[in-house]
């Protein structure tokens, strides 16, 4: 029952984390979100990860919030 890491793909390359937080926040308390960038471009590459403090909020949020579209892209998720 401790955290859960989510893996959150296909996200468009101008989504932020601030963004994320605000989609992922109703669903429990969060210890991070991060997205992953380029080393060189420092442009985002798609993907990141979120982790909740609490196992079942995370499952609730992967059930919720999967196939959710945001800017024009379906996000997929993945514990």
């Amino acid at each position: 029952q401790g955290p859960l890491r989510l893996y959150v793909g296909n996200l468009h390359v101008n989504v932020t984390e601030d963004e994320l937080r605000k989609i992922f926040e109703p669903y429990g308390e969060l210890d991070f979100v991060s997205i992953q960038k380029d080393v060189e471009t420092a442009r985002s590459r798609g993907y990141g990860f979120i982790q909740f403090r609490k196992t079942e909020d995370g499952k609730r949020a992967m059930t919720q919030v999967n196939g959710h579209e945001l800017m024009g892209k379906q996000l997929r998720l993945n514990a």
